[in-house]
């Protein structure tokens, strides 16, 4: 990332100054968007962080269903919103996804993007449970998500088709997945809830953020959105993973106020004058010329002056004759 960022700590004066967008962290501890989604529970955090985007909207009896299993085109919708594809206007080429769903523009999108290629009869099966697996190929491919520094291989994971399992052991080594019984399992086909759902959602979201920040070209609001989004993940959860992307801020931050190399400086040797007497009538100039040693030096300043103004002038070089002397 080139050009120097304004810090977050910053932001509020860069607002008054220029027309960066401030954006704040949002404190979860003390809001319930959903009755059945306690702000103890584990997924707490990551549910009010979608919830907030507009990405997660739960059922009409205002519960999110944090314990259900969720459909393939579900999975599609929210992957879709979260990771800003363009998908108004669209419409999947499924024979099992109706044109006028509400689902149709966000899997055409997934498809533009590889996320999603459905099964070898030509199906996408959007009623389906979405499987973990699944889960991660979509949100890799989403997300364009690059390889972390996690080093997790699930043993469960050696039966899947070798590009999934790639995307697999991507997540993993971002910390988006960290599998069952302390990462011995990952339990690919097993179905994704809701609430494990959001988390994967959310930390990915954060991640690809924090890749946007880190890539060059980024913007001053590529950094202080993936700073947001970072920030907005629970402190209470994933903390190894939170914390890998602080510390990769923290390197950007710093990265950007490292002073550069100063100019380089050629010292000069010595100056000659290509005369060092004049005679002159009153009235006339004289345009003396300097030459520096190295002719490359830095520092090329002469400061002129004479012994007698009354006599003679001199200026930039230019010798004016005043009065005998």
């Amino acid at each position: 990332m080139k050009g120097k960022r304004i810090l977050a700590a910053l932001l509020a004066l860069v607002m008054v100054l220029s027309t960066t967008t401030v954006i704040f962290a949002k404190d979860w501890s003390e809001k319930q968007t959903f009755k059945d989604v306690g702000r103890r529970d584990w997924s707490h955090g990551y549910v009010e962080n979608l919830a907030d985007q507009d990405i997660v909207h739960g059922y009409g009896d205002g519960t999110y269903g944090p314990l259900d299993n969720l459909t393939r085109q579900q999975a599609a919708k929210m992957i879709a919103i979260a990771a800003g594809l363009d998908f108004k206007g669209k419409t999947a080429k499924f024979p099992d996804v109706p044109k006028d769903s509400e689902f149709s523009g966000y899997i055409a999108a997934l498809v533009e993007k590889g996320a999603i290629s459905g099964f070898t009869d030509g199906t996408f099966r959007p009623t389906a449970l979405i499987t973990r697996s699944q889960a991660a190929k979509m949100i890799a491919a989403a997300f364009g998500l690059a390889k972390g520094d996690f080093d997790v291989d699930f043993p469960d994971t050696k039966d899947l088709d070798p590009k999934d399992k790639a995307l697999v052991d991507l997540l993993a080594s971002l910390g988006i997945v960290k599998g069952y019984e302390d990462g011995k399992e990952f339990r690919p086909f097993n179905n994704v809830s809701r609430a494990q759902f959001a988390k994967m959602l959310a930390i990915a979201q954060a991640t690809a953020a924090v890749q946007r920040a880190e890539a060059d070209g980024a913007t001053d609001a590529d950094l202080a959105q993936a700073k947001k989004l970072v920030d907005n993940l629970p402190d209470n959860q994933d903390i190894g993973t939170k914390k890998s992307l602080e510390g990769r801020l923290d390197d950007l931050e710093e990265e950007e106020e490292e002073p550069g190399p100063g100019p380089v400086v050629v010292e000069v040797i010595s100056i000659s004058v290509n005369k060092t007497a004049v005679t002159l009538a009153v009235g006339a100039t004289e345009t003396l010329v300097v030459t520096f040693d190295p002719t490359n030096a830095t520092n090329k300043n002469v400061t002129w002056t004479t012994s007698d103004e009354e006599v003679a002038t001199v200026a930039d070089g230019v010798v004016t004759a005043v009065a005998e002397g």
